[in-house]
């Protein structure tokens, strides 16, 4: 017979343990020692020969025969001598002493099966039955999600397991199976054993090349798990797939960014994906602190289908955005049904506006939202304040001859040097040619308002550190410049002479400018997953933050001797707002010191919005499922049961004792 079929019926754990055999024959002895002859006086022995003749015979194994008391001690040792042998039966090869369990609890766990039972659900009976049958091994239960964590020692008492089981629950991360299977092969490799020589076969002196592990590894998954590309298991890998639901719509991803439109100064945009074998019909929803922006029509998404929708909407003083599939029926999993963003309100952009009065550009910074700005003529101007004063100076037919660095500049009808040595001849009603759309500023304006309605410009020719933006056959109309610290805009023309301000590209192109120039930063966050890192530095004194959870409930977080708080995003998906003072959100103003930070967490995984029934990784040579692998008899070991026998003979011998 193979080795791989080889089952032993009974096997020795403790072998060396034989030695206290030696304790029966020393039982006995002290019995024949016992033996004594009570003196008694007699008148003659020649009536008695016969009678000491017979007794001879029958002494003294026909007295211990007859012995009942020493019958129970022999029990007694005999069953505490193959206790201390721990014997042992099992098969060898299919079963083993160590089960290594992994239990998936990443987000698609949550898909709800047509039972109305989660796959989580599902899985925790299964780990509830493979328990059961492998009573008398030893187990170690190993959970997966975000990350993998050992919430159990190796140990024979599988009830630990089962505790530790009931406190679980699925999570909303990604699965992260490689790093479990990593710290299950870990407790494999732990337990591993030196194979020894088969009784009776020849030592041919080679040397024996590995440890053998007697474990096997336990995946109960729903499959979606990714496969293994590190170095060859070196024990069966059986995987128990969990569900069978596989319809669902999840929203894939969220994004926004600011775009200056007629329709709204933010640009939402978002991805559904279909990952099911049938169609499904909902709706989807945009939601701002709690008020609803806007509703897309009714859409009903084929299998596979992907949607991508974008709403422009006015951010104004909205904190947060939330993104809701509304499924009429036979959507498996919410986890993927809404996503949220955050909105931080950026600091003003503080602007100068110099030269000339120009009533059209002091009307454009009052339109601006979150502008602050003033005017001064070009003779006050302190060029050596200005890039700690202002973050955008605009020059209206003046400019200095060198431009500070540190601050963006925005010039209308001057030539900035040194990018222009020489002032360009006069144009007039010049026809454009192109225009760069793909740049930021122009990416959402239309410069065909300026094609010949540009009464006199100079258009400016190419340079170095310079880049045309809007474009005649002359030069450029509207161009960047950039070297050595200092950026900016410059516009070849009066803008009073022409018809643009009279059209929506140009506050547009203004707005747009100011904020590229600015280097004002979006304010928006896009979130980030279960299990994901988050870091915080208050500044000042804080010592401690204030975390609110989407439920409402307020927490404390302190932070490090570096006034750092570090903090890993949970299972809860929603807003978490962290801030220094126990105070409501809804406040608008705050005070000079408060810090707040408000961190979205999403799903927003594509891998676990496909919940469709998969048979497992593949783990190369690794054993994968269960198919042709039979978990047959448990190992089983017998001294407790010896033990108990051992007491029961005691007792009996002592119930014997006192009867006598």
């Amino acid at each position: 017979m193979d080795a791989p079929e080889a089952v032993a019926d009974m096997m020795i754990g403790a072998p060396q343990f034989w030695i206290w055999a030696a304790l029966i024959p020393l039982l006995l002895l002290l019995w024949f020692l016992k033996i004594r002859r009570r003196p008694m006086t007699v008148g003659s022995t020649l009536l008695w020969q016969k009678a000491l003749e017979d007794e001879r015979v029958r002494s003294p194994f026909q007295r211990l025969i007859r012995n009942l008391l020493m019958l129970c001690q022999l029990l007694v040792l005999i069953f505490l001598i193959f206790a201390l042998l721990r014997p042992e039966s099992g098969s060898l090869a299919d079963s083993s002493r160590l089960n290594v369990f992994l239990i998936d609890r990443s987000a698609s766990m949550n898909s709800v099966e047509e039972d109305g039972r989660t796959r989580f659900e599902h899985a925790r009976e299964m780990l509830d039955q493979k328990l059961n049958e492998i009573a008398g091994e030893r187990g170690v239960l190993i959970s997966f999600g975000a990350s993998a964590e050992a919430l159990t020692p190796v140990t024979t008492d599988l009830s630990l397991l089962e505790r530790a089981a009931d406190r679980m629950s699925a999570g909303v991360g990604q699965t992260g199976f490689v790093e479990a299977l990593e710290l299950g092969l870990s407790f494999v490799r732990q337990d591993e054993v030196i194979p020894a020589i088969p009784e009776g076969a020849e030592d041919t002196g080679a040397e024996l090349l590995s440890n053998q592990a007697d474990a096997r590894i336990i995946v109960i998954t729903d499959g979606a798990v990714p496969d293994w590309n590190g170095d060859a298991i070196e024990v069966p890998v059986i995987h128990e797939i969990v569900g069978e639901s596989s319809s669902n719509v999840g929203i894939t991803a969220f994004a926004a960014r600011r775009e200056f439109s007629e329709s709204g100064d933010l640009k939402v945009l978002l991805e559904l994906r279909n990952t099911g074998d049938e169609a499904l019909a909902g709706t989807l929803e945009l939601i701002g602190d709690g008020e609803l922006l806007e509703e897309a029509a009714t859409k009903t998404l084929e299998s596979g289908e992907r949607w991508l929708q974008s709403f422009s909407i006015r951010s104004g003083d909205l904190r947060n955005l939330e993104a809701h599939w509304k499924a009429r029926e036979g959507d498996a999993l919410e986890s993927d049904d809404r996503a949220w963003l955050s909105l931080k309100k950026s600091r003003p952009l503080r602007v100068l506006l110099v030269g000339e009065e120009n009533l059209i550009l002091k009307n454009a910074l009052s339109v601006v939202d979150n502008v602050q700005s003033e005017w001064l003529p070009f003779d006050d101007i302190d060029l050596e304040a200005l890039s700690r004063d202002h973050d955008v100076v605009i020059w209206n037919r003046q400019i200095p001859e060198t431009l500070p660095r540190g601050v963006g500049h925005l010039v209308f009808d001057a030539v900035p040097s040194p990018y222009w040595t020489e002032v360009p001849p006069v144009v007039e009603q010049p026809p454009l040619v192109r225009w760069a759309a793909d740049d930021p500023v122009l990416r959402f304006s239309s410069m065909s308002p300026l094609d010949g309605r540009i009464l006199r410009t100079r258009p400016l020719p190419p340079g170095k550190g310079t880049r045309a933006l809007v474009e005649v056959r002359e030069g450029a109309l509207i161009s960047r410049f950039a070297s050595e610290g200092v950026r900016g805009i410059v516009v070849s023309f009066d803008i009073l002479e022409s018809s643009w301000p009279l059209s929506p590209s140009f506050p547009l192109f203004f707005t747009a400018t100011l904020r590229d120039l600015g280097r004002q930063s979006s304010g928006i966050n896009s979130g980030v997953r279960s299990g994901d890192l988050v870091e915080a530095r208050p500044g000042g004194e804080t010592r401690e933050l204030f975390h609110i959870d989407p439920a409402g409930i307020t927490r404390t977080r302190s932070l490090d001797r570096d006034g750092r708080m570090q903090w890993r995003a949970s299972d809860q998906l929603g807003v978490h707002r962290f801030q220094s003072e126990k105070r409501s959100g809804e406040e608008d103003s705050n005070p000079a010191g408060f810090f707040s930070l408000e961190v979205p967490v999403n799903l927003l995984s594509l891998a676990e919005s496909r919940i469709e029934p998969r048979p497992g990784a593949i783990l190369g040579s690794a054993s994968t499922t269960a198919d042709g692998f039979t978990w047959g008899e448990a190992r089983r070991e017998y001294w407790p049961w010896l033990l108990v026998l051992g007491l029961l003979a005691l007792l009996l011998e002592w119930i014997v004792y006192h009867r006598r």
